[in-house]
């Protein structure tokens, strides 16, 4: 039995089918788990666990989609804490790619309109180069922010996946989609 075995049904706690609880750390000697109930956490759980544990991986996202998910008439956007009413917009990245990477695609179109309605994209033509500037006023585009949901205009659907396990298929990537709406 390896570590992740010996550790996965106390790190992913299901009721069901449904994800209740996600351990992000444990500290022995306080007797501490860290499990928060925020969702940078677990879009991270579901991007560490995709290539290696897809099933895991999937339930996971379903819980976080039902959890933090804020949808509106044409869009959605992901919220840093359930009923918080507060957006968290590097969750809201990752979890764009995610729904990309994974093919959840209703609520990967219902995020995109989201960054493209709201997150500033713009196109530079001269140099080639596209980036979300997120209302910042920064003379760059915002890197941390730009690094999680680049790889949906980068690189083709299950491409993470494939990197760790080499028999995933992968699909076309939508390219630069919103590059045409800026």
């Amino acid at each position: 039995m390896d570590w992740y075995e010996a550790i996965a049904d106390e790190a992913v706690v299901r009721d069901g089918q449904r994800v209740d609880r996600v351990l992000m750390y444990r500290d022995i000697e306080l007797a501490l788990d860290h499990a928060p109930e925020l969702a940078a956490p677990w879009a991270l759980m579901v991007q560490y666990l995709l290539p290696f544990d897809t099933e895991t991986a999937e339930a996971i996202w379903v819980g976080f989609t039902q959890r933090f998910i804020v949808k509106g008439p044409s869009d959605a956007y992901i919220e840093a804490l359930p009923d918080s009413g507060l957006e968290d917009i590097r969750a809201t990245c990752l979890a764009i790619w995610l729904a990309f990477e994974i093919g959840d695609h209703d609520n990967y179109e219902a995020l995109i309109a989201h960054a493209d309605a709201s997150y500033e994209p713009r196109h530079d033509p001269d140099n080639g180069e596209f980036a979300y500037w997120f209302h910042l006023g920064e003379p760059y585009p915002r890197g941390q922010w730009n690094n999680a949901i680049m790889n949906t205009f980068v690189a083709g659907q299950g491409t993470w996946t494939s990197i760790l396990q080499p028999n995933h298929e992968q699909t076309d990537s939508p390219g630069a989609g919103s590059q045409d709406n800026a």
